[in-house]
């Protein structure tokens, strides 16, 4: 039992470099972590979030002339059509969806194709923003897809009615829309 007596200062010294030990290893665990996120945000994250916050608005800065609209921008507004929303179950009434929707012309010639072929355009609208849930329909993100869709769809039907038109429309945008339950 003697061989089992750890001298008094030996004990000390053993308690003292645990504890060194384990403050170095839980700094350890807890700054590289950190460390690989600050870097991460830093070369990844930010520059793909480059925006301005200026008050209580978040300002997105323009990466090219395309988010710039000009002063010769001409709105094209849609006539309010409507839409039944797909419910879960099958013998509640449907809610109907009203919205209304504008479009930003680069220039008059291409307000004045959209005006003259507007059926096209209204049906390709119809038919973007028919078949959607509920849940879809509260959701930003899939209100700006649904805007995001109709101006592309929009570009390719102009390209295809004009083909050597150059313009283009610049932004879509709701003028109204909302949810009713009946």
């Amino acid at each position: 039992m003697a061989g089992d007596k750890v001298p008094a200062g030996q004990e000390q010294k053993l308690e003292g470099s645990s504890i060194i030990r384990v403050l170095v290893t839980g700094g350890i665990s807890i700054i590289v972590p950190a460390l690989c996120a600050v870097l991460v945000f830093l070369f990844f994250l930010k520059p793909m979030l480059v925006t301005q916050i200026q008050g209580n608005e978040v300002v997105s800065t323009p990466t090219d002339s395309g988010d710039v609209i000009p002063p010769n921008a001409v709105i094209v507004k849609f006539d309010e059509a409507q839409a039944t929303v797909i419910t879960p179950r099958n013998d509640a009434p449907s809610p109907l969806f009203i919205y209304q929707v504008a479009m930003s012309c680069s220039d008059a010639e291409v307000a004045s194709l959209i005006e003259g072929k507007k059926e096209y355009f209204t049906a390709m609208i119809n038919k973007i923003h028919r078949n959607k849930t509920r849940v879809e329909l509260n959701d930003p993100a899939v209100q700006e897809a649904l805007l995001r869709q109709t101006k592309e769809e929009a570009n390719q039907l102009i390209r295809k009615l004009s083909p050597g038109l150059k313009g283009k429309v610049l932004e879509v945008m709701y003028l109204k829309y909302t949810i009713v339950d009946i």
